[in-house]
């Protein structure tokens, strides 16, 4: 039984060894093709390897790639990298010959023609940008031509790019060049800002904002360290602005909201704090709360309490779908006690107002009496007015009198006037600031007579 074994283990490695001889020896149109195998294959090691078929002639892609779709299914894919190694597979001259008999066309393939030529010969691929007359081609080839040229010689290209007379054409080209040199070297692309801007014409508008966004991608700390360390002026204040601001938008909630509050000596940064300190608020109104909770006593940022206050009413009402103020009236203790969490309770009770009202009634109620708490009472009964307004005036009824349950009243009141102005009278007669209330029912009186 062992010599059995030993005999057919020997017997497949003396088959393997024997077929492997057999494939190597076999001519190059007897072998698999696979998408990158095959023909392609073997045309690309022409150069090297005497006796492989010639490389293909420039003017005759089409019928090969129409050959080497004959007895196969359909596939794009396929077909898309048998094509790519047809260009891969001609050399300089080749390339522009088939290029100019129109062999080459596709997108993907004029990138790659222009970023092979453009490795050579850069100047004679700039010339045959003219030759496309498809702006998306032609960006595409410009594009990896940029790439490789910049790679190689970024001052020859920039030399060769003030060279040209002053057209659209140079002016994008040279835009162009100036990004791709940021993404490639950012410090001396802006070290001839000046000239860039020039070459640029009226594309060149605001370019140093542009190549510092994209030295930003890779490495924010450096840019900003560039422009901090440029002599104080309107551009200057401008280029930063719109290096912090489109930073922060690439944050997420809770990095950008750092990233604002740690810069409260900037304006155009501190203008965004609502709408970035909501985005955290809606997804985690704990930590954003806990976050403002340390924060000094004078830091700008309080002043946003309210918008806060709103976030974490709404991540009740949308995210945690609870209905519940019960969390937003937890959330308020970890603030300090007057303006600022009277603020958030206003921005919570505000919130809860248009979308449920018992919930605002609650955070209204846990508002000391303030500020805060006359204009929430009278959000409060705006909107309530529209829903219930029994349910309301039996609410109204029990408050003590004070700022608050006038500012109700006079909202009630003004509301009852449309459909019951002698009950509106009546209110308005409850109000006890006397002259706010002589106000309320001047005004009454006012509109019953125009009436």
């Amino acid at each position: 039984m062992k010599n059995l074994v030993l005999a057919m283990v020997l017997g497949l490695v003396c088959g393997w060894g024997v077929s492997r001889f057999l494939r190597k020896s076999d001519p190059p149109s007897a072998r698999g093709a696979g998408p990158r195998g095959g023909r392609i294959t073997a045309m690309v090691r022409t150069a090297n390897d005497p006796g492989w078929p010639p490389a293909p002639d420039p003017r005759e892609l089409d019928a090969l790639r129409a050959a080497a779709r004959e007895g196969h299914p359909t596939s794009p894919y396929r077909e898309a990298l048998f094509s790519m190694d047809l260009v891969r597979s001609l050399d300089g001259e080749a390339l522009v010959e088939a290029f100019l008999a129109g062999q080459i066309r596709d997108e993907l393939e004029i990138a790659e023609m222009f970023a092979k030529l453009g490795a050579d010969d850069p100047e004679r691929a700039l010339d045959l940008l003219w030759e496309i007359p498809d702006r998306s081609r032609r960006s595409a080839a410009q594009n990896a031509l940029l790439r490789v040229w910049v790679k190689r010689d970024a001052m020859g290209a920039l030399a060769r790019a003030a060279a040209l007379p002053d057209t659209e054409f140079r002016n994008l080209l040279a835009r162009d060049f100036a990004m791709e040199w940021a993404r490639q070297d950012p410090s001396a692309a802006l070290a001839r800002l000046e000239e860039l801007s020039r070459l640029s014409g009226p594309f060149g508008e605001n370019l140093a904002e542009s190549l510092l966004a994209t030295w930003a991608q890779s490495d924010f700390g450096a840019a900003e360290a560039w422009v901090l360390v440029q002599p104080e002026s309107p551009p200057r204040a401008g280029r930063l602005d719109a290096l912090l601001l489109g930073h922060v938008a690439m944050l997420q909630a809770a990095e950008a909201l750092d990233f604002v509050l740690d810069r409260p000596e900037n304006a155009a940064l501190q203008k965004h704090l609502d709408e970035t300190l909501r985005s955290w608020a809606m997804g985690d109104p704990g930590a954003a709360v806990g976050r403002f909770a340390a924060l000094p006593a004078h830091h700008p940022a309080w002043k946003e309490t309210e918008a806060l206050g709103g976030a974490a009413a709404m991540h009740q009402l949308m995210v945690a779908k609870t209905r519940d103020a019960g969390t937003v009236l937890e959330l308020s203790q970890q603030l300090p006690e007057g303006e600022a969490r009277n603020d958030f309770l206003l921005g919570a009770a505000n919130t809860f107002s248009s979308n449920d009202i018992p919930a605002a009634r609650e955070v209204v109620e846990a508002i000391p009496e303030s500020r805060q708490r006359t204009d929430a009472t009278g959000m409060l009964t705006e909107l309530w007015m529209r829903q219930d307004p029994v349910a309301l005036s039996e609410w109204l009824a029990t408050l003590d009198p004070s700022p608050s349950r006038d500012s109700g009243v006079e909202r009630f009141a003004t509301l009852l006037a449309e459909s019951d102005p002698e009950r509106a009278r009546q209110w308005a007669e409850t109000i006890g600031d006397e002259r706010e209330r002589g106000h309320v029912l001047e005004r009454l009186s006012e509109k019953k007579t125009g009436e």
